[in-house]
C-alpha cells in the first residue's frame, strides 16, 4: 500500500498535522492529524469511505476495538484502550453531528459472535448518553441498534480485510511503526510538504519518504 502524505495547518488549532492526500485512506472530511491517527486512518477505517463521514467514524470505531482494545495497545502512556476512550469517542461523535438523528440506518448483523467484543460495544452504548447530558447539558440524538450495528460492521470489515495476519504484530509492529514514523516526520516537517508512505503487510513493515518539488515532476 502506498499513501501520499502533506503537512497542513489544523485550522482551528493552528498547529500542523498530516493529511493523506491519495491512496485508499482518502477522506476529504479529515483534520490534519498525528502519527496515531494516520495509523488508525490507514489500517482501522474501512478501505472505502463511506458517504456519511459519521458513519465511517464508527466503523472505524470497530476497527479499534478490533486491532487496538483486543491487544491491549496502548492508548496513552502505558494505559490500554478502554471503554472509556470508546464512550468518549462515541460521545464527541455525536455532538459535533447536527443533521437530524445520528447516522444512517443499518439493516445488517447487529452482533457478533464473540461475546466479550459485544459487551464491550454494548457497555459503551450505554454509558454514552448520560455522559452526553452531563456534559452537553441535552440528551443525545442517535438511534443505538444504528450505532451498534455500524461500529459491528466495522469490527467484521477489519476482522475480513486482515484475517491472513496477526492482529497483535499488526497492532505493535505495523501500527505503531506507522504512528512514529509520521510523527518523527511531522516534528520537524514544515507546511506543505510531501512524503511518500510505503506498507509492507507482509513483513509488518512502513517506510517514509519526503518528496521534494522536484520529485514532482
Amino acid at each position: 500500500m502506498k499513501f501520499t502524505l502533506e503537512i497542513r495547518e489544523h485550522q482551528e488549532s493552528g498547529l500542523n498535522g498530516i493529511v493523506i492526500i491519495n491512496g485508499k485512506g482518502d477522506r476529504a472530511y479529515f483534520d490534519p492529524v498525528n502519527g496515531t491517527n494516520i495509523a488508525h486512518d490507514i489500517l482501522e477505517h474501512p478501505l472505502a469511505p463511506h458517504r456519511c463521514g459519521y458513519t465511517d467514524e464508527l466503523m472505524a470505531l470497530g476497527g479499534v476495538i478490533w486491532l487496538r482494545s483486543e491487544n491491549g495497545y496502548p492508548a496513552s502512556g502505558t494505559r490500554a484502550t478502554s471503554i472509556d476512550d470508546l464512550t468518549s469517542d462515541l460521545m464527541h461523535l455525536a455532538n459535533y453531528y447536527e443533521d437530524g438523528v445520528f447516522v444512517d440506518s443499518h439493516s445488517g448483523a447487529s452482533h457478533l459472535k464473540e461475546d466479550r467484543v459485544m459487551e464491550i460495544i454494548n457497555q459503551a452504548i450505554a454509558l454514552t448518553p448520560a455522559l452526553y447530558q452531563s456534559e452537553f447539558d441535552e440528551p443525545i440524538n442517535w438511534n443505538t441498534d444504528n450505532v451498534r450495528s455500524w461500529i459491528v460492521k466495522g469490527y467484521q470489515l477489519i476482522a475480513k480485510r486482515f484475517k491472513e495476519l496477526d492482529s497483535y504484530t499488526l497492532a505493535y509492529v505495523l501500527f505503531k511503526s506507522i504512528s512514529e514514523e509520521c510523527d518523527r516526520w511531522l516534528a520537524s516537517a514544515e507546511e506543505g510538504q510531501r512524503a511518500e508512505l510505503q506498507i509492507s503487510l507482509i513483513n509488518y513493515s512502513c517506510e517514509l519518504t519526503e518528496v521534494y518539488p522536484s520529485d514532482e515532476y
